[in-house]
C-alpha cells in the first residue's frame, strides 16, 4: 500500500527505522486543506484535514508492505491513525492523520508548510 508520512517518519526523523522494510518513492505534498499542529510538547506533527482553510503540508511517500501496516502505527505517538489523505496530485492515499479531539489546545504550524520547516525554524529562533 502507499502510505503518505508528514512528520517523524520522514527519512532523518526520530521514528523513521518504524519504516524499515519500506520503500520511499518520493517528496511529495497534500493538497490544501490540511492544518498541522506541534503535538507531545512539540515532538512530533498532527495532520488534520481542515474544514476550511488550510494548506498543502510536505511529506513523503512511501511502499509499505501490508504486513507492516499495524507495526507501524502500533509505534506511532498517541492520538495518529490511518485515514485516507489527498496528495497535490489528486491521488488519495494512506496517510498518518491526527485525531481532532487532540489539537484544540496545540500550537498550529500549519504555515510552516510541513515539519521539517518548523522545526529548522525553531532551530534558529
Amino acid at each position: 500500500m502507499l502510505l503518505f508520512v508528514n512528520g517523524t517518519l520522514m527519512r532523518g526523523e526520530t521514528l523513521h527505522d518504524n519504516l524499515h522494510g519500506c520503500t520511499f518513492l518520493l517528496e511529495t505534498r497534500t493538497a490544501p486543506g490540511y492544518r498541522l499542529y506541534a503535538m507531545g510538547e512539540g515532538s512530533y506533527p498532527g495532520m488534520v484535514k481542515s474544514q476550511a482553510g488550510g494548506a498543502a503540508i510536505a511529506g513523503e511517500l512511501y511502499q509499505v508492505p501490508s504486513g507492516l501496516v499495524q507495526v507501524i502505527f502500533e509505534r506511532e505517538p498517541p492520538h495518529l491513525y490511518l485515514g485516507k489523505v489527498e496528495l497535490e496530485d489528486g491521488s488519495r492515499v494512506w496517510g498518518v492523520l491526527c485525531e481532532e479531539v487532540a489539537v484544540p489546545d496545540k500550537p498550529e504550524i500549519t504555515w510552516f508548510g510541513g515539519w521539517r520547516n518548523w522545526r529548522a525554524h525553531m532551530t534558529m529562533a
